[in-house]
């Protein structure tokens, strides 16, 4: 049925575009979803984020520090910090 439809049948935005037409998915969905997913992603391939304190010293704003202390530790991840945020 959706592949009919499509004008290219390979492309991925066509498939999106067509199952948000039918009411399938919204883009919220997939927004979430792609970005939790290039999260994990960029934890298997980048390292846990840490801060030098040549940079923390350069810090002015003290909640900006205070969260670069708590959080940018070299133990959590990006993950954590992003959830962190989120819950702010």
């Amino acid at each position: 049925m959706v592949s009919k439809k499509l004008s290219n049948p390979l492309s991925f935005q066509d498939i999106i575009n067509r199952l948000i037409k039918l009411q399938f998915l919204k883009w919220g969905q997939i927004i979430s979803c792609w970005q939790e997913e290039v999260v994990k992603i960029l934890e298997q391939i980048l390292p846990v984020p840490y801060i030098t304190i040549n940079r923390l010293d350069k810090v002015t704003e003290t909640a900006v520090k205070q969260h670069l202390q708590t959080w940018v530790d070299g133990e959590h991840t990006i993950g954590d910090i992003a959830e962190n945020l989120k819950n702010c």
